[in-house]
């Protein structure tokens, strides 16, 4: 993922057309899941309280990347937007990448989107749907940031480099307010295999969200290390 941004960092991204409007527009998204929770159509948030008072107190710092756009800070640039690791090919023998998949999803973006959501789906320690044991590992972490670093550190700015970790833990949050907005209307948006897994998808996710929180500071000398 670090050498497709490489490869695509002379690419004029205001180029591409949002296949998925507002896609990573995380104000957005607790906007719309915040009208949703008002809403309860269904009558489903007395099951996710819990959940909703994680996301309502960290609302402002899920729209710290949209206030980086906003100000400047940070460059738009073409991302991948899926960046998890069953979106790249292997080779079957020797198990070695070979090329990024599924590219519909190609828009203009921030690096530290796709940074951020390799780590919120590799660097973990349970299943999409599992909150119980789910945390971020940090050994993980930094194998990953290795490697990608090891492709961008000439390409990025100080400031990218500066919103790896917190892109990482935003990515988290919108994620799991999009999964439990899905579950309070109805599954209508992610494919589920029994009824409350949108709801476990967004425990896990905010599980996830709370420990990298929690470990921010670390995530952080990680990424200065890898530079």
């Amino acid at each position: 993922f670090g050498k497709f941004l490489k490869q695509l960092q002379d690419f004029d991204a205001t180029g591409l057309v949002e296949s998925i409007p507002h896609f990573h527009d995380t104000r957005k998204r607790l906007d719309d899941f915040f009208e949703v929770v008002e809403k309860d159509e269904l009558g489903r948030v007395k099951d996710a309280e819990d959940e909703i008072a994680v996301i309502r107190e960290h609302r402002d710092f899920g729209g710290t990347l949209c206030k980086a756009i906003d100000e400047g800070l940070l460059p738009i640039r073409v991302t991948h937007n899926d960046t998890k690791t069953n979106n790249i090919l292997f080779d079957k023998d020797t198990l070695d990448p070979l090329v990024i998949i599924d590219l519909d999803t190609c828009m203009p973006g921030l690096a530290c989107y796709d940074f951020g959501d390799t780590i919120r789906f590799a660097a973990c320690t349970a299943e999409e749907d599992q909150p119980e044991g789910m945390k971020l590992d940090l050994g993980l972490m930094r194998a990953y940031t290795e490697g990608y670093m090891s492709e961008v550190r000439d390409v990025l700015t100080e400031a990218e480099i500066d919103s790896l970790a917190t892109g990482a833990a935003v990515i988290t949050l919108e994620l799991a307010s999009r999964f439990l907005m899905d579950y309070l209307v109805g599954d209508k948006y992610f494919r589920i295999d029994y009824p409350e897994q949108n709801l476990r998808r967004a425990q896990a996710q905010l599980a996830l969200f709370v420990d990298m929180m929690k470990h921010m500071d670390e995530m952080k000398r990680i990424v200065a290390g890898c530079c």
